[in-house]
């Protein structure tokens, strides 16, 4: 029997990932089960909000866990890019006010 003592102890690395601001299109990606091409293209065409730094893509993370949060966790059945469109016209609402 090990006693606390002898059980390995994991220490928590001290990571950026989950605070930056933006999301690598690759890992959104996987967080929401569509392909690297269908982001870029989107995001290209303007369909999803995110922000090009020289020749990479960045998508919100908010927007990523939004998306999450309200619509996987809730079972809800909504088409990626109108869930999008409704995300940004509320972040317009919400700077106007």
């Amino acid at each position: 029997m090990e006693t606390a003592e002898t059980v390995p102890t994991v220490e928590t690395p001290s990571c950026l990932c989950t605070t930056q601001p933006f999301m690598a299109v690759p890992d959104v990606a996987v967080v929401i089960g569509r392909s690297r091409e269908y982001l870029y293209g989107g995001l290209r065409e303007g369909r999803f909000p995110g922000v090009k730094f020289g020749r990479a893509w960045g998508i919100p993370r908010q927007f990523v866990r939004d998306f999450v949060a309200e619509v996987v966790e809730l079972g809800l059945v909504v088409d990626f890019e109108e869930y999008a469109e409704s995300w940004r016209a509320l972040r317009t609402m919400q700077r106007a006010a």
